[in-house]
């Protein structure tokens, strides 16, 4: 017996647990080593002391009547429990209390093992927080943003009041990764962070879903314009330059907003339809804030509608090819023809590419249908020619986003290597968009390596948008398209008169082809052929037609 009283001394000085023995009334009166390398009490501290002492005043009394009920009925409680240290200092601990009774039944004693959990509850803590914060920002990431999203909800439904959704996208953020690095792009996604947080109240959420969408939460919003004056503020800020790493950085925000429960009654609904806005601040410039509206809501249905029936456009062959002639203004013979897309939908007849074109560009379907189309443009070019006679260009219209990657750039390689034109039979018409611009050395490089398969290149609708002469000198071209804006009152206004005047001189300057588009009277003619255009596209000759309507388009001519 004495070995074994010896052993169990040696245990309870010697393990990591902390360890109390109480009497029936319980006042302290054991405690082990750990106990004080634990609490920082020593033994006549405490000895004589009831555990009350010990408490950290971080339960209620509820807590310890359940904890003592448990005890009588059970003869042990084990659970969490938070303690309070000789300084003051409060830990949690997961503590065991056992009760030790006689041989009567009656209780003569308490003891309670505990551990310190301290490291245990912080690498918990770490977790949640990891777990529902973004780990470059900071931010709640896209789980607490629903969370806190859905939390605002039901509160404003008991209370009766708003909730605002901010959906925000930065400008160019691919654009600045790609030439200035990751590293950056991460400065900037933090410093972003830091200003929009500036921009609300401390109950509002501000969330990084990934990459560079951020979302913001306006809790108990009174009236919709409020929300107004908050994107307002965010949009400013953000157009604020930051500096990183010596780096100068031009960014802009396009923000969409849409509030509970005047656009939508969940969190669900509010995200799409704030999304939704988002894109429409995105197609009108950028650097602003959209709410959504109910013509929103119509449009994205439609555009939905519209890139659904693309994905299966292409395997049911609902796409077809007409073709426009350009004519040349020296001998009146077709120079080239331009091929038009058309979508024969199953159910809304023959589409414009004006209505289906831009979806497809923003859902990464252009590259497959682009493909197709110069397929078939060359295909119908090689049964024009097949009896050896001589061709005319042909034209085909490409997207920004098919000349700035070189995916895009190999799809059309593929095809003519496939069908090998002829040098010089080929023009893409270069639609310029701001990305192709601000990746100007890339884009140059990407169509070089098609002018080196014969390819020439065309800019089209130029002098408006993001085509002006200030651009010219970037991209190397053949060929200028004065667009139909300028054409259209050219023989009655002087200003489009002079407009096209400039164009056609400063482009001769260049040794580039021009050719006049939309043209659609003998007066317009006229005023071209007077101003040296070289060749003329539009109604007035020929509307677009179908691939066997144009053998007899090339034999004609016109004066």
């Amino acid at each position: 017996m004495g070995e074994e009283l010896r052993l169990a001394a040696t245990v309870f000085d010697n393990t990591d647990e902390g360890i109390i023995v109480t009497n029936a009334e319980t006042e302290i009166i054991l405690v082990n080593k750990a106990f004080t390398t634990i609490t920082g009490y020593r033994p006549e501290d405490v000895l004589g002391e009831n555990t009350r002492s010990l408490q950290s005043g971080h339960h209620d009394a509820a807590f310890y009547h359940a904890m003592w009920d448990t005890i009588k009925s059970d003869g042990q409680w084990r659970g969490e429990i938070w303690n309070r240290r000789k300084n003051g200092d409060i830990y949690p601990a997961w503590e065991n209390i056992s009760v030790v009774k006689d041989e009567r039944g009656h209780i003569t004693n308490y003891v309670a093992i505990f551990s310190d959990i301290s490291v245990l509850k912080e690498s918990e803590e770490r977790m949640a927080h990891l777990a529902h914060h973004d780990n470059l920002t900071g931010l709640p990431n896209r789980l607490r943003f629903i969370a806190n999203l859905e939390q605002a909800i039901e509160s404003a439904k008991r209370h009766k009041h708003k909730v605002a959704l901010m959906y925000l996208d930065l400008d160019r953020f691919k654009y600045i990764n790609d030439t200035l690095g990751h590293n950056v792009g991460d400065q900037l996604l933090k410093k972003i962070a830091e200003r929009l947080r500036d921009c609300v109240r401390a109950e509002d959420t501000v969330a990084r879903l990934g990459g560079d969408e951020f979302t913001v939460v306006l809790t108990e919003v009174a009236q919709a314009e409020d929300a107004g004056l908050v994107a307002d503020k965010i949009v400013k800020v953000v157009r604020t330059p930051v500096i990183v790493k010596e780096e100068t950085i031009d960014t802009s925000a396009s923000v969409g907003i849409s509030i509970f429960p005047d656009d939508a009654i969940d969190y669900e609904g509010l995200v799409k339809a704030a999304d939704t806005a988002m894109y429409h601040a995105k197609a009108h410039g950028n650097n602003c804030y959209r709410f959504f509206t109910a013509e929103l809501a119509s449009h994205a249905h439609e555009i939905a509608l519209i890139e659904k029936g693309l994905r299966t456009a292409l395997g049911n062959m609902e796409f077809e090819l007409y073709y426009q002639p350009q004519v040349s203004l020296a001998d009146g013979k077709v120079a080239g023809v331009e091929a038009l897309i058309r979508w024969n939908h199953p159910d809304r007849g023959q589409l414009q590419p004006k209505t289906f074109i831009h979806v497809a560009d923003d859902s990464n379907l252009i590259d497959f249908i682009g493909k197709w189309v110069l397929r078939t443009a060359l295909r119908d070019y090689e049964c024009w020619t097949k009896n050896g006679t001589t061709g005319p260009r042909i034209a085909v219209n490409i997207t920004g986003r098919q000349i700035t990657t070189e995916r895009s750039i190999k799809r059309i390689l593929m095809v003519l290597e496939e069908l090998a034109p002829e040098p010089n039979v080929l023009e893409l018409d270069l639609e310029i968009t701001e990305t192709a611009l601000e990746r100007a050395d890339r884009t140059i490089n990407l169509i070089n390596t098609l002018k080196n398969r014969g390819v020439m290149f065309a800019i089209d609708d130029f002098g408006t948008g993001h085509s002006s002469l200030s651009r010219l000198k970037h991209l190397p071209v053949d060929t200028l398209k004065i667009d139909r804006s300028f054409i259209s009152n050219i023989a009655d206004e002087d200003d489009d008169k002079a407009i096209a005047a400039a164009i056609i001189a400063m482009a001769h300057s260049l040794g580039l082809r021009v050719i006049g588009e939309g043209v659609e009277t003998r007066s317009q003619l006229d005023v071209l052929r007077a101003l040296g255009c070289d060749e003329i596209q539009g109604f007035y000759f020929s509307k677009p037609v179908k691939s066997g309507d144009n053998d007899r388009l090339l034999e004609k001519s016109f004066h």
